[in-house]
């Protein structure tokens, strides 16, 4: 059955699928996937068919203080956290826009927010490993990502321990991109 938020086709899924069986020569290819902005609507990065692949690392989004933002959606699928702006808390994240001048005049930017914002820091993280070791698999990054993730919010009620001992929560994966 096709979930509710299924954002990619039954091709681009074959495609995702491919890249990490058969990308960077069989090493395959890390893909990462902003959990969703609808918290207040009650919705659930569960129901997103991209984001709960079991190919694609799922990122929720934290303030500064490394609390959920008020946008992050929950859910089983998120792998790990990171900083994502919240406007309200912390003043959000600082980014050129396309306004005007495409971003090259000095005053072009905006502050935003969002799991997009918190996706990119765990793709540089993911890169920096590659660069380290390009012989690790995408499966490598992942495990890699979950046992030095770190326990943001450790007085938030949701947080679990997994079968390996390593933190989990429906808010914030196995915790904070480190």
């Amino acid at each position: 059955t096709a979930l509710l938020d299924d954002l990619l086709g039954p091709l681009a899924h074959a495609a995702v699928a491919d890249g990490v069986a058969s990308g960077r020569g069989g090493r395959g290819v890390v893909y990462a996937w902003a959990a969703g902005n609808g918290l207040t609507g009650a919705d659930d990065v569960n129901y997103d068919g991209t984001a709960n692949s079991r190919h694609v690392i799922a990122v929720a989004a934290v303030n500064h203080n490394g609390v959920q933002t008020w946008y992050s959606e929950p859910g089983a699928a998120i792998l790990v956290c990171a900083p994502g702006g919240d406007l309200a808390a912390d003043g959000g994240i600082l980014a050129t826009d396309l306004t005007g001048t495409n971003g090259s005049d000095p005053g072009d930017y905006a502050f935003m927010e969002g799991t997009s914002f918190a996706t990119p820091i765990v793709s540089g993280v993911a890169a920096l490993m590659l660069a380290a070791n390009p012989d690790l698999s995408y499966r490598d990054v992942m495990h890699i990502l979950v046992f030095t993730a770190v326990q943001n919010d450790p007085a938030d009620a949701g947080w679990t321990f997994n079968g390996a001992g390593v933190p989990s929560s429906h808010k914030y994966g196995h915790g904070l991109v480190n």
